[in-house]
């Protein structure tokens, strides 16, 4: 199941369409409209997968490009809902949303990416900056807190899984320079949680 907004799941549904033409066997994803802050609307996207397939273990919600939009109290609605949906159904919660403060300053610091960085800042109202943390210790601190065993991957350390370096004419050096900042997060629900009761 994918879910974006409804711009760019309208795109992905172009371009999936025109490669199925040319990969038949290739299985479409469903598209959904979803609101991680929607509790209600995540178990019912949850709901649509069967006992069978939630019985093999494989179930994943996966965020790239999301929570650097959303301010802590949005972070933290999103990560409550995930984890109760994920104790209802089982599996783990992947994003690749790992920004803190000093990898933004590097984005800053390059001509290529600065522009896009701060024309999404511009068109979203969002202030990215302002939305991430100050550095991986307190990410994962917030996470943790949230009810969450965290594990930071770095996307280095799985280089010799990707198959874009070879097609693209990349070196071993060139890959690690560009993979050894940037990492994954993966989430799985704490069983036993406090909750604060104020």
């Amino acid at each position: 199941m994918e879910s974006d907004l409804p711009e760019n799941l309208e795109e992905k549904k172009n371009v999936l369409s025109a490669l199925q033409k040319k990969h038949p066997e290739m299985r479409q994803p469903e598209f959904r409209e979803i609101n991680v802050l929607d509790l209600q609307q995540l178990r019912t996207a949850a709901d649509s997968f069967s006992k069978e397939e939630l019985a093999q273990g494989s179930f994943a919600i996966v965020c790239e490009g999301l929570l650097g939009y959303l301010d802590f109290e949005q972070k933290g609605i999103a990560a409550s809902n995930i984890r109760q949906v994920l104790l209802e159904k089982g599996g783990i919660w992947i994003t690749t949303d790992v920004t803190t403060k000093e990898s933004l300053k590097k984005i800053w610091g390059n001509p290529l990416l600065a522009p896009l960085v701060k024309r999404f800042a511009k068109e979203t109202k969002k202030d990215m900056y302002e939305n991430s943390f100050d550095n991986l210790e307190t990410l994962i601190q917030f996470y943790q807190d949230e009810g969450f065993e965290t594990e930071l991957v770095s996307d280095d350390e799985v280089t010799d899984k990707l198959s874009s370096p070879k097609k693209l004419k990349l070196s071993p050096q060139q890959v690690h320079q560009a993979l050894r900042k940037h990492y994954t997060l993966v989430l799985k629900p704490k069983k036993e949680f406090p909750v604060s009761v104020e």
